[in-house]
């Protein structure tokens, strides 16, 4: 059935070099068939394509869900974390351990 509408299911090859028998396959296999070819190609597309979709999953993920909270109460809560200095008990405590220490040092005598 011949239609004017342009095939999208043509593949185009436009580089000269060795191909199999039939012509569908760069580089040649030798030892497969073409339906065989054709599987591992299927295959390996599908591969690629798994690990692309996961990447891209993986990286546009975090970016996503921080664009849905944007300007909700839960942004602040998915945004990195600020430091918080330590507790001012804490170090006090660290003072009062180095404070014989540090007297015999000039620079801290008061």
């Amino acid at each position: 059935m011949m239609t004017d509408e342009p095939r999208l299911d043509a593949k185009i090859i436009d580089y000269w070099g060795p191909v199999c028998d039939s012509g569908r396959h760069y580089p040649p296999h030798p030892g497969d068939t073409c339906d065989e070819a054709d599987e591992w190609i299927r295959l390996r597309d599908q591969i690629l394509a798994d690990v692309m979709r996961q990447l891209w999953a993986q990286f546009t993920e975090p970016a996503m869900n921080r664009t849905r909270l944007a300007g909700t109460a839960f942004a602040a809560a998915a945004a990195d974390p600020i430091p918080q200095p330590p507790d001012q008990p804490d170090v006090q405590r660290a003072l009062d351990i180095l404070g014989p220490h540090l007297a015999w040092d000039h620079r801290y005598r008061a």
